[in-house]
């Protein structure tokens, strides 16, 4: 495996959903908000890379997609630990 590979930075969870699920079923963030009952400002934030994504949003985005929380949850982690 090269380094460049090994050293790539993880995705931030927040742009795979907004490209993989929010621009793929064409949904705004406003919409989206609603339907996962958050704050427009709170998932901005993570769709944007600005905020981490935390353990709730992360059971309201696995509830939504019919996918496991802990999937979304680990790529941050990964993010999160690649930092340090």
């Amino acid at each position: 495996m090269s380094n460049r590979v090994r050293n790539r930075k993880p995705t931030h969870p927040g742009k795979i959903f907004k490209e993989e699920i929010l621009d793929q079923i064409g949904i705004s963030i406003t919409e989206a908000s609603k339907r996962l009952s958050v704050t427009r400002k709170a998932l901005s934030e993570v769709l944007n890379e600005k905020s981490a994504l935390s353990p709730e949003m992360a059971i309201k985005w696995g509830i939504a997609t019919n996918t496991n929380p802990d999937t979304w949850f680990n790529i941050q982690k990964k993010l999160t630990l690649s930092k340090h």
